[in-house]
């Protein structure tokens, strides 16, 4: 059970809070494929939305939403880079969310619970991947990593030390 509420109408917002009708349907999948080659109907290894060998591709996700929220952004006279540059990275990461979770529904609505497992687990991995970089990077002690690049500082003579300031 992937514990997701089918059938809400997803709404996402700009940096000037601007509203737009986030849906997945049919015109929105051909449109996607016929403008980005990238195919809805399958969210497997190979598909950028989906990772896998490679990481998710972040602007493709941009443009993949631009595209389903295009009738929108009509209306509010916006090019898909004028789009792009009021979605300030909350508010492209509440989209993304947004995305996510409508592509899950769209699948279940299908009938299509392999493919929104699929979706989910994507997003689990990602959530866990950040998880895990964060927990290396914290550890990282850039004090040792400088120390470890002038090797021991024990075996450095005051004299020597003294004599390459000096020149």
């Amino acid at each position: 059970r992937l514990g997701i509420l089918r059938g809400q109408m997803k709404t996402i917002h700009d940096s000037a809070n601007n509203q737009y009708t986030l849906a997945i349907n049919y015109g929105g999948v051909k449109r996607v494929r016929s403008m980005l080659g990238i195919d809805l109907m399958t969210p497997y290894e190979g598909n950028p939305l989906i990772g896998g060998e490679k990481p998710v591709d972040m602007i493709a996700i941009v443009d993949v939403i631009y595209l389903l929220v295009k009738d929108d952004a009509d209306r509010h006279g916006l090019t898909d880079e004028q789009w792009a540059a009021v979605m300030g990275p909350q508010q492209m990461d509440a989209a993304a969310t947004a995305f996510y979770s409508e592509w899950t529904d769209f699948f279940l609505s299908l009938n299509r619970p392999d493919a929104a497992t699929v979706i989910q687990k994507q997003l689990e991995i990602m959530r866990q991947a950040v998880l895990e970089a964060t927990r290396r990077l914290e550890a990282i002690d850039p004090g040792k990593i400088v120390a470890a690049g002038f090797g021991s500082t024990s075996n450095v003579s005051a004299e020597s030390s003294a004599a390459t300031v000096n020149g």
